[in-house]
């Protein structure tokens, strides 16, 4: 299984399409798995289900950058994470070319199952925000609140931050981390940023950068200059 993460849903951006054309193509099938903070209530989850129906907004934005590479849209499945919805998965899953995991939500108390129904995936993992940090073993956030969370653990030895910015909390949760952990931090800008990794090998896309242990001298000297102003 070959991994994308990024922190964008324009997957036909220049610094991702060089890539994805070599995996994406007319006759490419692909699914979306949506996570969202409240798809584990029923009422949520029938409103959740319409947002993502054909000619919405949010259907629209995650489909049509995929046009870019000639799919069809009837070749573009979308499945929501509940209960019901991970035997499906784990029971489909090799029918697609490509797997997008989306949204904004968590995977509280399903990171085992949900491993299970993706480890023996064939195709390609496309992680996109939430959906690029769950596929580590343990993820963090890094803005105002300092917080870890399990992930499916498809990967490890190293962590994500999917919006890095110049401000205090943020600079002083990524050295707290650094201090606390044996592990690089890829960085990804708002601007649009993504890593590529297959078979133990990462490429940065985009605007990405890793933060190394060498490099925590230089964050101090940045949250001075922030704690300055």
């Amino acid at each position: 299984m070959e991994h994308v993460l990024c922190n964008t849903y324009k997957l036909n951006e220049p610094w991702l399409f060089s890539y994805l054309e070599e995996f994406l193509n007319k006759d490419a099938k692909v699914l979306f798995l949506v996570i969202d903070e409240y798809s584990s209530y029923s009422e949520e989850m029938v409103a959740l289900e319409e947002k993502y129906e054909s000619g919405k907004r949010e259907y629209e934005a995650l489909v049509m950058p995929l046009e870019s590479y000639h799919i069809k849209r009837d070749n573009i499945d979308f499945i929501f994470l509940h209960d019901t919805s991970l035997a499906d998965l784990k029971n489909n899953i090799n029918k697609y070319d490509a797997l997008i995991i989306y949204g904004n939500g968590n995977i509280y108390g399903i990171e085992d199952v949900l491993y299970e129904c993706i480890k023996d995936f064939e195709g390609l993992y496309i992680g996109i925000n939430e959906g690029a940090l769950i596929a580590l073993d343990e993820y963090y956030h890094y803005e105002e609140e300092y917080e870890s969370f399990e992930g499916i653990g498809l990967l490890s030895g190293f962590s994500i931050d999917i919006c890095y910015k110049d401000r205090e909390n943020h600079i002083a949760n990524i050295i707290r981390f650094m201090e606390e952990n044996d592990k690089d931090i890829v960085a990804f800008r708002d601007s649009g940023s993504g890593i590529i990794l297959n078979e133990g090998y990462m490429e940065l896309l985009g605007d990405a950068f890793i933060l190394k242990e060498d490099d925590i001298d230089e964050l101090y000297q940045a949250l001075d200059t922030l704690r300055m102003w």
